[in-house]
């Protein structure tokens, strides 16, 4: 009884887990202490100053970003994001500054 138990909650417990969906974003990177207060200037100083930074949509949704390290050097930039989409985290494949 304890291996069927343990198996449904097993099985139970992947159907909890986030699916990821693929996406293409447009927006701004800039930090999470400064949010949707799109400040170029101050995006670059706090993400150098160890500030994860975000990605702030141009509908003005804000999304984490879970590989930060590459997103850095376009701090405070436009930017056009593809990628994976999980709750309000979005793992960055491919960015592109300008568009």
């Amino acid at each position: 009884m304890k291996k069927i138990l343990s198996g449904v909650l097993l099985v139970a417990s992947f159907s909890l887990v986030a699916v990821a969906a693929d996406v293409t974003v447009r927006g701004t990177i800039t930090d999470a202490k400064c949010g949707a207060k799109i400040d170029p200037a101050c995006a670059v100083s706090c993400i150098n100053a160890g500030e994860a930074p975000i990605l702030v949509t141009t509908a003005g949704k804000i999304y984490k970003i879970a590989n930060p390290d590459t997103v850095k050097k376009y701090a405070g930039k436009s930017v056009q994001v593809k990628g994976a989409l999980a709750a309000d985290t979005l793992t960055v494949n491919t960015i592109q500054a300008g568009k």
